[in-house]
């Protein structure tokens, strides 16, 4: 799983650049498992890139470079980097400090930025053993207009239903996802629309190993309680 989040960008001097991004768009953050700053370009690819919480820069001690956004400073011999700024992105999505945003200084520029992050494949197995139903309920959080479930092993499933309830002010449009590999996606052909407060069913077309339900909305805020039910073949 990888998601996109955006950032604002203040510039202060030729070598220092505040970025700051909203803390409250990262979904899960104890399950990060990389965060990458982009578009970051070094004028000397040998110079270090060091990356810190902002703890004394303020939005009106810098300089918005939103001229700048317009009109890029390229050079022919900058180079784009990936910056790992993992810890910094998890410490201020959990909220233990103010978020203040990060100062990143290096000999280079930044051009729209974006901090890609990678998620750990989270799936959730039936229990095994006797028990022919499983059941699991999850509260489901997203932002950027989408919110997904992990992925469900599906290997041992005779039938399986999904049941939706939409906890948001505005309507949102789920389907489910079919996977051999828990990686590869291929979505299934039904698409439901679920009013606010209306509680809804959807089961698959198709048999996949590896099974979850996505759900899409033109609200950046999706919130949905989720059962996933299945029945289980016999061992």
């Amino acid at each position: 799983m990888e998601n996109e989040i955006s950032i604002s960008t203040i510039r202060s001097n030729q070598d220092l650049h505040l970025l700051y991004f909203d803390s409250n768009h990262i979904e899960n953050p104890s399950k990060i498992d990389k965060a990458y700053l982009l578009n970051a370009y070094k004028k000397n690819p040998d110079s270090e890139v060091e990356v810190v919480l902002n703890e004394y820069l303020t939005h009106e001690d810098a300089v918005l470079i939103d001229e700048l956004i317009k009109k890029p400073r390229y050079s022919s011999d900058a180079s784009n980097i990936l910056c790992d700024i993992t810890e910094a992105v998890q410490t201020l999505s959990y909220g233990s400090v103010e978020n203040k945003g990060l100062l990143v200084k290096f000999n280079g520029f930044i051009y729209k930025p974006r901090i890609l992050l990678f998620y750990r494949k989270e799936i959730i197995y039936p229990r095994c053993g006797c028990e022919i139903f499983f059941e699991k309920e999850l509260e489901l959080h997203g932002f950027a207009h989408r919110a997904q479930s992990p992925w469900f092993y599906s290997g041992r499933s005779q039938t399986i239903t999904f049941f939706v309830e939409n906890l948001g002010s505005r309507e949102i449009n789920i389907h489910l996802e079919n996977s051999p590999n828990a990686n590869s996606v291929v979505v299934d052909p039904q698409c439901l629309c679920v009013k606010p407060g209306q509680t809804v069913d959807i089961v698959p077309y198709r048999f996949s190993k590896f099974i979850r339900l996505a759900s899409v909305s033109d609200d950046n805020r999706i919130v949905c309680n989720l059962w996933f039910q299945t029945q289980l073949m016999n061992d």
